[in-house]
């Protein structure tokens, strides 16, 4: 398999509106987020620090999920953080649901993002993303899969291009409540450029990639 992630230039990430009126952030299920009780609260305080917005959704053990930005009133998009207790941050993924393109009113990425025990072939925890990306105009929507599993105390990813995960069997997780979607939010482009592939901070010495 061959890794591979698409830069976007963003105009400027805000809500994206329809109407001129805003869409609410939404969640797509009805499930609840595992509870939180288990994060002690000076490591929640400690993070407040460095990530603003920061709100709690659950966990992929041991790595605990996150959203949040890294400052206060700016155009940083809110990401998804996984964090280890002690405070290393293992990947940020680009926080799902759609990021249209203003001009063109074309949505480059479709993402939907899910942790837990979400993947039939998987026994462990992982967080997974289904996303749809245009790479270029020429070209639709090209689907892809995204798998970042904990083993052995590292944080192993695959960006999957064939044989896909379906989509449906990670649902039916959601509704035994062992998996959880976190809550979409649609947006409009940035000036700024971002990559889909995960990014690594803090313990990249300690945490690898799985490429095949």
């Amino acid at each position: 398999m061959i890794r591979s992630y698409i830069l976007i230039s963003l105009i400027s990430i805000t809500q994206f509106a329809v109407a001129g009126q805003p869409e609410p952030v939404v969640s797509v299920t009805n499930s609840p987020s595992p509870q939180s009780s288990d994060m002690p609260a000076a490591f929640a305080e400690s993070l407040r620090a460095t990530l603003k917005e920061l709100k709690h959704l659950g966990s992929v053990n041991p790595y605990h999920v996150f959203a949040g930005r890294f400052c206060d009133n700016c155009d940083e998009d809110i990401a998804i953080h996984l964090i280890k207790p002690d405070g290393n941050r293992a990947a940020t993924f680009v926080y799902p649901g759609k990021i249209i393109d203003p001009k063109t009113k074309n949505v480059v990425l479709d993402s939907r993002a899910f942790f837990g025990r979400c993947i039939p072939a998987i026994q462990n925890e992982v967080y997974v993303v289904f996303q749809k990306e245009r790479v270029d105009r020429r070209h639709g929507p090209q689907s892809s899969v995204l798998v970042a599993e904990p083993r052995e105390g590292l944080l192993y990813e695959k960006l999957l291009e064939r044989r896909l995960p379906r989509i449906d069997q990670t649902l039916k997780y959601v509704r035994k409540k062992i998996c959880y979607e976190v809550p979409i939010r649609n947006r409009r482009m940035t000036d700024k450029t971002i990559s889909l592939k995960p990014r690594r901070s803090y313990d990249d010495d300690d945490d690898k990639e799985e490429d095949k």
